[in-house]
């Protein structure tokens, strides 16, 4: 391909980029489900690539792969705005197997895996689906603790969230109540959070949550969030609710009519929400927000696809987000299987409810779903304990990325031995082990008789660095500013391979490569 000659003609084309704001991401995903994610959530998703400045497109997760399957019919093949439709039905409203303890965590590390190192099954997309993207979060129900643990995973590992947005959010933690078949009971699920590092590195810039919480047990209370903008769709008004439960109607919760009301302020046409709930105009006259007496005003008008991004609220102090953790649950809660199932994950291991891993021959491993891997990550470390001994048996860790298919084997050791207790172990990761989405498998390794030994696992972690900011890859000589010094590099190696102006990391200098530095033209970094 020949490129138009001159600096003038590239510089008046970053300008014309640059006059937008920088590509936005959108993540929606549902609560409690039973079977069905529900209508809604695509209907939004639609919604919010309507409000891009240029079209967009729809992707929807599938979660066998951990890839994005494009939805045509929704999309115009552009990539400016996306919308993301993140699919956690199957372990939403209870497991199979062992106590319901720690999925929404488990889930929100497949969600990162997926955005950091973004694949698909039709079409094509962004590799990185965060990273230099305008990020927003949106969950109803359970989905917000899904959203607010992915946010804090981004946070830590130096990626802000623009925008994280809690629709009723219901954390099933034997708080806040229910009687669908949930109450009191406690599923582990985290108080959604507005995060910040300490360092100024990351945050979640703008959260806002809209709940309301009537006592009626059978219809799931929200809650307020620490530090938000938080809007009640009911105390507002005193003793009367902003939704009246219509048990007989088409939709009947009010639980479920917040994202119906949210909705409404996605696309400020809509009659309904697509699965069945109203929206009614009366609803944004009573809301209590400042100078705002309709939908236009209110919800999604804060996002950055809306007008009032300048507008937004002022936060409360943020809290500080625990380190970046690769792997979800490496200590087997209260037998929990949690981060060993679903999205990747399973095998016939089984996991103890003491709170270990237990492998031999009638279930000889167990593989960890997808998580996101950073750069420079230092060392396997577990706990180990040999109950049968057998010379011939090898405990084997290996990880598998997503992406190549390619198997590395990080650990390998003699189950030779019988162990009256644990016995600590760190092994110090491959360098040439690069950053993105893998899984991980713990197996035993049986000899020319097959496996004899028995052994427990525990206290499973990979330990990274502390992670930085988001670097700035459109800084190719790094003084601190995308600008033409930038565009003269990339141009000068326009068509090498394994340069540093390889900026998507795809392995060619190309036209991907100047789009991208382009429109980050005159941005700042650091």
């Amino acid at each position: 391909m020949r490129l138009r000659s001159g600096i003038g003609a590239l510089l008046a084309l970053a300008a014309a980029m640059n006059s937008h704001a920088e590509p936005t991401t959108t993540v929606i995903t549902h609560g409690l489900s039973l079977g069905s994610k529900g209508a809604w959530v695509q209907n939004m998703a639609e919604a919010v690539v309507a409000n891009g400045p240029s079209g967009g497109s729809v992707y929807r997760y599938d979660g066998a792969t951990g890839a994005w399957r494009y939805l045509p019919a929704l999309s115009d093949g552009s990539t400016e705005t996306i919308a993301l439709i993140f699919n956690w039905v199957d372990e939403s409203d209870g497991v199979s197997t062992g106590p319901n303890w720690g999925y929404a965590q488990a889930a929100s590390d497949a969600l990162v895996a997926a955005l950091r190192d973004a694949r698909y099954l039709d079409g094509t997309g962004p590799g990185d689906l965060a990273s230099g993207r305008t990020l927003h979060l949106i969950g109803h129900s359970r989905g917000a603790v899904v959203m607010s643990e992915a946010s804090m995973r981004l946070v830590a590992g130096g990626i802000t969230v623009d925008h994280l947005t809690t629709l009723d959010p219901h954390p099933v933690n034997g708080i806040n109540a229910g009687c669908l078949g949930v109450a009191g009971d406690d599923w582990d699920d985290a108080d959604p959070q507005r995060w910040s590092r300490g360092d100024g590195c990351a945050e979640v810039t703008f959260l806002d949550n809209y709940y309301r919480f009537d006592g009626n047990g059978c219809d799931p209370n929200g809650q307020p969030v620490d530090g938000a903008f938080n809007v009640s769709l009911r105390d507002v008004l005193g003793d009367t609710a902003i939704f009246d439960n219509d048990l007989f109607g088409s939709c009947p919760l009010e639980h479920t009519k917040v994202h119906a009301f949210y909705h409404g302020t996605v696309d400020l046409g809509a009659a309904n929400d697509g699965d069945g709930c109203d929206i009614d105009n009366g609803w944004y006259t009573t809301t209590g927000e400042p100078g705002c007496s309709s939908r236009a005003c209110q919800g999604f008008f804060y996002s950055a696809l809306g007008d009032g991004l300048s507008m937004r609220p002022a936060m409360g102090a943020g809290v500080e987000p625990d380190p970046f953790a690769v792997l979800c649950n490496g200590g087997f809660d209260i037998g929990s299987y949690a981060g060993w199932s679903y999205h990747g994950g399973g095998g016939s291991g089984a996991i103890n409810g003491g709170g270990f891993l237990r492998l031999s021959s009638a279930g000889s491993s167990r593989t960890h779903n997808r998580f996101y891997l950073p750069a420079g990550a230092v060392s396997l470390d577990l706990s180990h304990r040999v109950g049968v001994a057998s010379p011939d048996d090898e405990l084997v860790v290996t990880v598998t990325a997503l992406g190549t298919g390619m198997t590395t084997e990080l650990d390998r050791f003699a189950l030779g031995a019988v162990e009256g207790a644990f016995t600590p172990r760190s092994t110090p990761l491959p360098m040439n082990l690069g950053a993105g989405s893998y899984t991980l498998t713990v197996a035993i390794d049986g000899g020319v008789s097959g496996i004899e030994a028995q052994v427990d696992v525990d206290d499973l972690m990979i330990i990274t660095p502390s992670i930085g900011c988001e670097e700035c890859p459109t800084d190719l000589n790094g003084d601190g500013v995308t600008d033409t010094a930038d565009l003269g590099l990339l141009l000068a190696a326009f068509g090498s391979m394994g340069a540093q102006a390889d900026i998507n990391g795809d392995g060619i200098v190309d036209t991907a490569d100047l789009g991208i530095l382009l429109g980050a033209f005159g941005d700042l970094c650091g």
